[in-house]
């Protein structure tokens, strides 16, 4: 994260980016037979990109408003332990608002 800080300004805006890994399972799903006993998990990449302000009531404490977009896949499977064969490549996109207060006791 990058703030375009200034000690006069009330607003200071900022970028940030961020590479994550990313692993999801899936417990208890009917795929093959009719007992829901089967695990699927996934694994990925994604890279964020986003922005936002702060917006200061005083130096020590401001109201955060922020937009991310993250951008990846999951290219790696398993099933019940065994790795999946010849698995499409699944995109993912994630999308965030967030809206927040920050506080900096020792400042």
């Amino acid at each position: 994260r990058y703030h375009f800080a200034n000690p006069a300004r009330t607003a200071v805006p900022y970028v940030q980016a961020a590479y994550t890994l990313n692993r999801v399972t899936i417990e208890e799903i009917a795929v093959v037979s009719p007992t829901p006993t089967d695990e699927l998990d996934l694994n990925g990449s994604a890279f964020t990109v986003g922005g936002g302000v702060m917006l200061h009531v005083v130096p020590a404490f401001a109201f955060e408003f922020g937009l991310l977009f993250g951008f990846g896949s999951f290219g790696d499977a398993e099933f019940d332990g065994e790795p999946v064969e010849n698995l499409p490549k699944i995109d993912l996109q994630s999308s965030r608002f967030n809206l927040g207060m920050v506080w900096w006791p020792l400042s």
